[in-house]
């Protein structure tokens, strides 16, 4: 009855973890005879504890407790633990009275868990390093055994939780609630079955009935004012079924969900005759449909219960010193006690004692006296008790971090004794091991197990006889002395499968009875596979999704649809995500692709998400949020074996992304209309792959320059060149058509030669170079560097009317009665001079007279002997420059924009109008630590005007902007952005936050008379068109047919061409030349030094 014994303590230990005065003895007797059958069980207060939440448990209950353990032949009967009514009710813990003993207890608990997490950790990191388990050990197979038989049954689940604290005026509770949990063993077909001998494959079928989550909001029915009988009552009347939802359908957040989760478990891949084809452990779950909902109260609820979790996790220290009160109001002196004493006691006192002789002694000493006691622990094979309870009492005055380094420097002074000892053992003493050495495999360390399931199986290899041995070998098919099975790297040994048929997400208004939902979200036919190669360390996790629609809020057009699919037989997404590949061609892989989407915009379901998702409280989740700004990192010298070794083991990503363009449809006015006018974006295919993504597997480059003699300069630079994992991403095919009223969309997007374009499609592509050395400031982390080849874009008048009548007529998604008012500080004009001069010790003019001198040069640039000295220090602080870390450095080119207006004289001739070029604009971006530096070039610009009522033989271009000499940089533009906790703010940049140098070669404007007149007659009707047919939208006519007709009439309607006179035009030309822009230059500077000051 040994192994009868050591369950039955397991058990015993466990129980009463969390139940009430649980009768040791009696339960002992009870699991000896077979059957135990507990009634009325009362949960423990610190059964959440482990959660580690500011909540306690008020009422805890469990009906029944039922064991059932066939002793007299536990190998082939069936085991049963059946649990009935399981109800549990929680609070905030600051509505608790605070007792200081129980929290004395509670802490000691949360340390001695934190130690044990601790120590766990460590020796599955050994586990790693030594000699971890074999995966036929005894361990292994014992579970197997125990599970191949074993009946779980939980019926009748209610966890609950309730806060009046959070707003006393508006209380809410949520909980969840369970009907069945069903643990059996079935046969291949998943019947269930009584497996009454060893198979090398078992099934276990685990159903899950009426799984569901509800929240109610303003509840007036708190459990936990209720006596016990009412709870219970409560509690069992709360739990919902297939047929019944107790609270009201829409207080249900989750509702109630029934699942079926198979399970396969091989004890012998080895000996099933499959070639290892056949996982060793198989779990497959199947959903057919998860419903989800939320209304606004619900999310109000919740985010002010985020937020009171985050305010009670802070006042946890202060809770010994807080007033028993149900108020503030009468109780001022109370309240101000509080917040002196939790000043007092958590601050001054403790602050005074931690840096007090006497106490940084005493703390040591424990230290010490901690280590010695430790380190005799681990020297003694039996447990002593005085030796753990001097220990626990210098547990009580350390904190967790000194007792875990207490521990780890008594293990390596134990290290270093054993180091120092006899090195040679007899080989024969040295693997003259227990018996219970093989069950974890040859040469496994005891750290490689779990601390608990050691100590379980220690208990076993103490007490066992070995007729008891032999026994439970044969019934768990278990050879002490057999060797290892070794696993091929091919063989899948963990397999997993999920599919979801459906998954619902609505958002609903509970204001609204007559259109209570707001959107409508559906995601269907989801599957997941996750394989798992232990042998080769590799792990593969694909998933599928085949439908994705979202409706808006239903209007009386009818139900808005805002994303479809294009193409309904193809699976929209689908990703697959590798390590260790069984081709070794990479560390990593990475494949993605995503179908394209009908998007649609509609702002009255976008207003209604907005007024949902617009918390009252705003919850401020410090844990969450709680990122430094800035970081200043310590930055170290990095030799070239040091880059190598870091390029050597930097995992290799295989990445290919394809995302086929999804098109974007703007209604007019925001609402979807059949025959209105709308714009249709094309956002592009958007692919990404990664270059020269093989494995790193020989003799590296650098390497080999170092042998031949290279000089530093050239292995620096191979260094630098190999020290970047490259990725090249392309958007092609992005477009935007202006479509008018009554076009057929998909006809114009057959047609390539359509004028309905307002972008036609062009393409994007960019390098990303991502930096594999972190911690070398010479190297940027980010490098993007991209071009846009020629775009040239061609609008008819018509088109542009549409366009931009479409986009004036969406209304924004924030409702019109909130508020946006903008606050500005302004400073009275007497304050100027006296803010003007706080800024630094020179003068607004003397820094004028800088702006002058720069202007005055021919380049833009100063004479480096001539730079002004505002320091003292002078040229040297630019020598002696902070070397900052390059986060991102970008490069961005322009090659050519061609832009071109025409305007449609009929049906089917239309003229040019308008025609503006640019080319060569190029953007240079580099962000560092404390400093971010733009750079814009430009080479070339122009516009010109084309006299659209000539007669077409007449027709002549007059340039209105033309540069002067294409040879230079047209425009120069220089930005600086710094932050003001640089090392080099006031030395380098001389307290300038921002800085921006514009310089300009030469530019020519002819301002044509005519063509000034025409282009604003051209502008002003354009404007009254798109007004016109704003207009006549807002007027609503009750005839769509006949506001269709109406903006057709409007985009079409030129009206007569005016005449022009034929006296010669007057031409006047402006010259812009570098006068003009020093005395921009000054007004800009004096502008920016107020905002500075």
């Amino acid at each position: 009855m040994v192994f009868e014994a050591v369950v039955s303590n397991q058990l015993n230990k466990f129980l009463g973890a969390y139940i009430e005065n649980v009768n040791s003895s009696q339960l002992k007797l009870g699991l000896l005879g077979g059957d135990v059958v507990l009634n009325r069980l009362v949960l423990k207060q610190s059964a959440l504890d482990k959660l580690d939440l500011p909540v306690k448990i008020v009422a805890g209950h469990i009906d029944e407790l039922v064991l059932k353990i066939p002793w007299t032949n536990i190998y082939s009967s069936r085991t049963q633990v059946c649990i009935k009514g399981l109800y549990l009710l929680a609070i905030p813990n600051q509505a608790v009275a605070y007792d200081a003993d129980k929290e004395r207890v509670a802490n000691k608990k949360a340390k001695e868990r934190q130690l044990f997490l601790i120590e766990e950790a460590k020796a599955r990191e050994t586990a790693k390093a030594g000699n971890p388990e074999e995966n036929g050990g005894f361990v292994y197979k014992l579970v197997a055994q125990i599970l191949q038989n074993l009946l779980v049954t939980v019926e009748d689940v209610h966890i609950r939780f309730e806060d009046n604290v959070t707003n006393p005026h508006h209380p809410f509770a949520f909980g969840m609630t369970l009907k069945k949990l069903a643990l059996e063993s079935t046969d291949e077909s998943w019947v269930p079955t009584l497996i009454s001998e060893v198979w090398k494959q078992f099934y276990k079928l685990l159903s899950l009935e009426c799984l569901s989550i509800y929240w109610l909001s303003n509840t007036t029915q708190l459990l936990s004012a209720m006596n016990s009988t009412n709870q219970l009552e409560h509690f069992r009347e709360g739990i919902a079924n297939v047929n019944e939802k107790p609270y009201g359908d829409s207080s249900y957040i989750a509702h109630p969900i029934t699942s079926y989760y198979k399970l396969r478990i091989n004890t012998r891949p080895d000996l099933d005759g499959s070639n290892y084809t056949i996982p060793r452990v198989f779990v497959n779950l199947e959903l057919e449909e998860i419903l989800m909902a939320l209304n606004s109260t619900q999310y109000d609820d919740i985010v002010g219960f985020l937020g009171e979790i985050e305010r009670l996790h802070r006042a946890l220290p202060y809770r010994k010193y807080r007033p028993v009160l149900c108020g503030y109001k009468k109780y001022a002196q109370y309240w101000w006690l509080f917040a002196y004493q939790c000043v007092l006691e958590e601050n001054v006192r403790r602050r005074r004692r931690n840096w007090c002789w006497s106490h940084m002694k005493e703390h040591k000493d424990r230290v010490r006296q901690y280590i010695d006691l430790y380190r005799t622990k681990l020297y003694q094979k039996k447990e002593d008790v005085m030796l753990r309870k001097n220990l626990e009492e210098l547990e009580s005055h350390l904190d967790v971090f000194n007792i875990t380094l207490a521990r780890r420097q008594a293990e390596l002074q134990i290290e270093r004794v054993r180091a120092n000892e006899q090195k040679t053992k007899d080989e024969a003493q040295q693997n003259n091991n227990y018996w219970f050495g093989g069950w974890f495999g040859i040469g496994a360390s005891s750290a490689a197990v779990n601390p608990k399931t050691a100590k379980v199986v220690k208990s076993l290899q103490a007490e066992m006889t070995p007729d008891e041995k032999k026994k439970l070998y044969s019934a768990i098919g278990y050879e002490e002395n057999a060797v290892p099975v070794k696993y091929p790297k091919t063989f899948i040994e963990n397999r997993f499968e999920f599919f979801l048929q459906k998954l619902v997400i609505l958002l609903r208004d509970h204001t609204n009875r007559k259109e209570p939902v707001i959107l409508l979200s559906s995601l269907s036919r989801v599957e997941a596979i996750v394989e798992q190669r232990p042998a080769a360390q590799a792990l593969r996790a694909a998933v599928k999704v085949g439908g994705f629609i979202i409706d808006g809020t239903p209007q009386k057009t009818g139900i808005p649809s805002l994303v479809r699919p294009l193409e309904d037989d193809k699976k929209i997404l689908t990703l697959m995500y590798e390590t260790n590949p069984l081709d070794e061609s990479c560390d990593q892989r990475v494949r993605l692709a995503v179908e394209s989407l009908l998007i649609t915009y509609d702002v009255k379901t976008f207003r209604n998400i907005n007024t949902m998702f617009k918390s009252k409280e705003a919850a401020q989740l410090t844990q969450i949020t709680a990122v430094a700004r800035q970081q200043l990192k310590n930055l170290k010298k990095t030799t070239a074996s040091g880059l190598e070794y870091a390029i050597q083991n930097q995992a290799v990503l295989d990445v290919d992304v394809n995302i086929k363009g999804s098109y974007l449809v703007l209604p007019f006015g925001g609402r979807h209309k059949n025959n209105s006018g709308k714009i249709l974006c094309n956002m592009g295919n958007f692919t990404m792959k990664s270059l020269d993504g093989r494995k790193r597997r020989d003799e590296s480059k650098v390497s080999q320059l170092m042998r031949v003699g290279s000089t530093e300069k050239q292995i620096l630079e191979e260094i630098v060149k190999s020290s970047y994992i490259k990725f090249s991403l392309r958007l092609h095919d992005v477009q935007v058509l202006s479509v008018l009223p009554n076009e057929d969309l998909t006809l114009l997007l057959k047609d390539t030669n359509t004028d309905a374009f307002i972008l036609k499609p062009m393409s994007i592509e960019l390098m990303v170079e991502k930096c594999l050395v972190l911690d070398d400031p010479r190297l940027p982390k980010l490098k993007v560097s991209g071009q846009l080849p020629s775009i040239h874009i061609d609008v008819l008048d018509t088109r542009l009317i549409n366009f931009a009548a479409v986009l004036k007529s969406i209304p924004s998604p924030t409702p019109e009665n909130v508020s946006h008012a903008v606050v500005v500080s302004v400073v009275p004009e007497e304050e100027l001079p006296a803010l003007i001069h706080r800024g630094g010790k020179k003068s607004a003019l003397e820094h004028l007279e800088n702006v002058f001198e720069f202007a005055s040069n021919e380049d833009g640039h100063q004479d480096p002997n001539n730079l002004p000295d505002n320091t003292g220090v002078g040229s040297s602080i630019e020598e002696r420059q902070l070397v900052q870390p390059t986060d991102l450095m970008l490069r961005f080119e322009f090659q050519d924009v061609r832009l071109s207006l025409s305007v449609a004289q009929d049906s089917i001739v239309t003229k040019p109008v308008l025609s503006f070029g640019m080319e060569n604009l190029i953007l240079v971006c580099t962000k560092k630590t404390f400093e971010t530096v733009v750079d814009l070039t430009l080479k070339d610009l122009s516009l010109n005007f084309i006299d659209r009522l000539a007669t077409d033989g007449q027709q002549k271009s007059i340039k209105i902007i033309n540069s002067y000499d294409s040879s230079k940089e047209l425009l120069c533009v220089h930005f600086v952005d710094v932050d003001k906790q640089s090392p080099e703010f006031h030395a380098r940049h001389r307290s300038v936050v921002r800085k921006l140098e514009v310089v300009i070669s030469y530019l020519d404007c002819d301002f044509h008379q005519e063509a000034v007149i025409d282009l604003l007659q051209l502008s002003t009707d354009i404007n009254s068109r798109i007004d016109e047919i704003v207009s006549i939208e807002s007027t609503r006519f009750t005839n769509p047919a006949a506001e269709i007709k109406s903006q057709l009439k409007v985009l079409v309607n030129r009206g007569k061409p005016k005449r022009r006179r034929t006296k010669a035009a007057e031409v006047v030309d402006f010259q812009f030349k570098q006068a003009l822009f020093i005395n921009l230059l000054v007004w800009s500077h004096m502008v920016q030094l107020n905002l500075n000051s």
